[in-house]
């Protein structure tokens, strides 16, 4: 069974309309996508890095916009930093901004 097939079902579970690898993400980027991190995926030996489908990069509203860059400042801290109390600190301001947003709440 092929990657896009065992996202199709985590994708409802997520409330997203689209996911995406981050293989698909590096050959679209003439589109959005948010970083949801790595999920175990059956019939993978390694974690898949899984992305959020947004829309067209230069079509985004500036809600989406602010949704999209507050929560990727959130993912570089989370990937970059030592001190893990700041990406969370920095997540939980997104969520309390954020509470419509489906994959992080």
């Amino acid at each position: 069974m092929n990657l896009a097939a065992r996202l199709e079902p985590l994708s409802k579970e997520l409330g997203t309309n689209v996911l995406g690898s981050d293989a698909m993400r590096k050959l679209s980027p003439e589109y959005a996508w948010r970083c949801l991190g790595l999920i175990d995926v059956r019939g993978f030996s390694k974690p898949v890095r899984i992305h959020q489908f947004l829309g067209v990069s230069d079509r985004l509203d500036t809600k989406t916009r602010q949704i999209q860059s507050q929560y990727h400042q959130v993912d570089q801290t989370l990937m970059s930093s030592d001190d893990q109390t700041v990406p969370v600190e920095l997540m939980e301001q997104y969520i309390a901004l954020h509470t419509e947003d489906k994959p992080v709440s």
